[in-house]
C-alpha cells in the first residue's frame, strides 16, 4: 500500500494524506500496480467530461479541456520525458551524447514539435470518443511502462528510472496485462483486446528501437512511450 501512495504521490499531483517517504524500491516494487493509477486519473477525468459535455457544444473544446485537465493531474511529468526522448533520441548522436541531451532541461526543435502534435492529435482523437476512451486511456498507456520496466535494462548506472527496472519482474508484467484487460473489458467489451494488443505491439516496437539506440531505457523514455500510446491506443479506438 506505501508504494501505491507513493506512485500517486510521485506519478502525479494528486494529494495524498498520508505521511509517505521517497523509497525507490518500494516504487519499483509497486510499478505493477501503475495501470491503477490510470485508472484513479481516467475516473477523475470522466467526472470532468460529465460535468461539461452538456455544457459545452463543442466537441474540440470538451477534448481540449480533458487534455488540459490530465496535465494538470499528472503536472506535466510523462510530457517532459517525451520531449526530451524526441530531442535526444532523434539527434542521431552517439549513446552517450543523447544521454547528455535527455538529461538537458532546455527544449529543443524536435522536442517542441512532438509537444505540438501529441496535444494536437490527442484532441483530435477525444473528439471522436466517448467516456469509456476517458477512462481507459491512461490505465492502458501506463501498461507500457509496466512493460519496458519489466523487460528493459537501464541505460545509465544511476538514476530515477533504475529502481523501476531492477525491481519489475515479469510476474509484475503479466498482473499489470491482465488487469488492463480486465479493467478494458469492462468498459469496452472485446474492443479492448484490440486496444490492449495494439499497445502492446506498439511496447515491444518501441523498447527495441529505445535499446538500440542507447543499449537500454530511462526515466525519460518510459515518459515518452507511455504519452505516444495514449496515442496509439486512440487512433485504434477511432478506426474502431
Amino acid at each position: 500500500m506505501n508504494g501505491i501512495l507513493l506512485l500517486i504521490q510521485f506519478m502525479t499531483r494528486l494529494p495524498v494524506f498520508s505521511k509517505t517517504t521517497y523509497d525507490p524500491i518500494a516504487i519499483g516494487r509497486a510499478i505493477k500496480f501503475f495501470p491503477f493509477v490510470g485508472l484513479l486519473i481516467g475516473l477523475i477525468l470522466c467526472a470532468v467530461f460529465m460535468v461539461i459535455n452538456p455544457l459545452i457544444d463543442n466537441k474540440l473544446i470538451v477534448a481540449l479541456i480533458i487534455v488540459v485537465v490530465e496535465i494538470l493531474l499528472t503536472g506535466g511529468l510523462h510530457l517532459d520525458g517525451l520531449s526530451d526522448s524526441f530531442d535526444g533520441l532523434f539527434s542521431y548522436r552517439d549513446k552517450e551524447r543523447i544521454l547528455e541531451i535527455m538529461k538537458d532541461s532546455c527544449i529543443g526543435v524536435n522536442g517542441a514539435l512532438a509537444l505540438i502534435v501529441y496535444v494536437v492529435a490527442k484532441i483530435l482523437f477525444l473528439s471522436e470518443l466517448g467516456w469509456e476512451y476517458i477512462v481507459f486511456i491512461p490505465v492502458v498507456a501506463r501498461l507500457n511502462t509496466v512493460l519496458h520496466a519489466g523487460l528493459g535494462r537501464y541505460a545509465r548506472e544511476e538514476g530515477m528510472g533504475k529502481s523501476i527496472v531492477d525491481e519489475t519482474s515479469i510476474q509484475g508484467v503479466f498482473f499489470a496485462i491482465l488487469s488492463v484487460l480486465v479493467i478494458g473489458f469492462i468498459l469496452l467489451g472485446l474492443d479492448a483486446l484490440w486496444l490492449v494488443v495494439g499497445a502492446l505491439s506498439f511496447g515491444f516496437m518501441s523498447l527495441y528501437y529505445i535499446q538500440k539506440r542507447i543499449d537500454g531505457i530511462t526515466g525519460d523514455t518510459m515518459g515518452a512511450v507511455l504519452e505516444l500510446t495514449s496515442l496509439v491506443v486512440l487512433f485504434i479506438g477511432v478506426l474502431l
